[in-house]
């Protein structure tokens, strides 16, 4: 197995701290794995990774690319409309190191769209589609901020911070609520269909 960090340093410590007879980490870059060769890998596993990219497309490409037919792939993002709340106004993730974000249905038919079948799909810490709504938001962090003193942070995190939980739930379980963190079991056709 090989785990890959665009940081050589973050391979290099992986390397020195987790270390197993099978197991090793390199430098690389998921846009363009051009070391790894075609139809070589059975598992991807790449959480919290898409939203950093700025070629989403080359990466999507090169994960089939390595992945064997029948391959399976584990992908994983924050929906935008929880991570970036100002969104809507701003334009832009509010995480400075993410270049795009997405929300779950956009997340589903990226990976469609790019010839994965998409096995299962769920997430993380649901909630109430009510209250994802971007100006109320605002307004329940806001005041829980403003009333720290009278556990109002503690409530705004129990509602927008643990949800429903961090175990994986399916989609079809929460349709009325929106995931924090989508994850996405995907596998590439075995007829080679969708390239």
């Amino acid at each position: 197995m090989r785990g890959f960090d665009i940081d050589s340093s973050a391979a290099e410590y992986a390397n020195e701290h987790f270390i197993a007879g099978n197991l090793s980490y390199a430098q690389g870059n998921a846009e363009n794995l051009a070391g790894v060769p075609d139809n070589s890998a059975d598992v991807v596993v790449s959480f919290e990774t898409i939203e950093h990219l700025n070629q989403v497309g080359s990466y999507l490409k090169e994960m089939r690319r390595i992945l064997r037919p029948g391959g399976q792939y584990f992908v994983s993002t924050p929906d935008r409309r929880l991570a970036s709340t100002m969104y809507p106004l701003r334009g832009r993730p509010n995480n400075g190191y993410h270049v795009e974000e997405f929300t779950g249905p956009q997340f589903r038919g990226m990976m469609e769209t790019a010839g994965f079948e998409v096995v299962e799909f769920g997430g993380q810490n649901y909630i109430n589609g009510a209250l994802v709504f971007w100006p109320l938001q605002v307004f329940l962090k806001g005041s829980g901020y403003a009333l720290r003193a009278l556990g109002g942070a503690k409530a705004v995190r129990n509602i927008y911070h643990l949800g429903s939980g961090f175990s994986v739930k399916p989609d079809s379980e929460y349709k009325a609520h929106v995931a924090r963190y989508w994850v996405a079991h995907c596998r590439k056709p075995v007829d080679g269909a969708g390239h």
